[in-house]
């Protein structure tokens, strides 16, 4: 998973949480790397950190949008992170 590298002053439109050895996490990040080329995602390693260990440990890899903080859990595929793009998940389709 190489990541990506935000810009100064950019900010990323989902938050992608993930640990190092992660094969789910991989799988997520080539999902959203095919199908959504030009999104803005940061990578946030939970590793090490309480409060995001606490929050998404167990639940890894975890998509959130960085506006409204709604959160997917995976397993995730385009259709469903166009869903959390969009606002359109059903209240009991989202986690978090």
């Amino acid at each position: 998973m190489t990541g990506y590298d935000q810009q100064p002053g950019e900010k990323a439109g989902l938050v992608l949480y993930v640990k190092p050895g992660c094969h789910l996490c991989e799988e997520a990040w080539d999902i959203l790397e095919a199908g959504f080329p030009t999104l803005k995602i940061a990578l946030r390693d939970i590793t090490g950190k309480a409060e995001l260990t606490e929050k998404f440990g167990v639940r890894i890899p975890v998509l959130e949008r960085t506006d409204t903080k709604a959160t997917l859990d995976w397993p995730f595929g385009p259709r469903a992170v166009a869903e959390l793009l969009t606002g359109s998940l059903e209240p009991e389709e989202r986690s978090g």
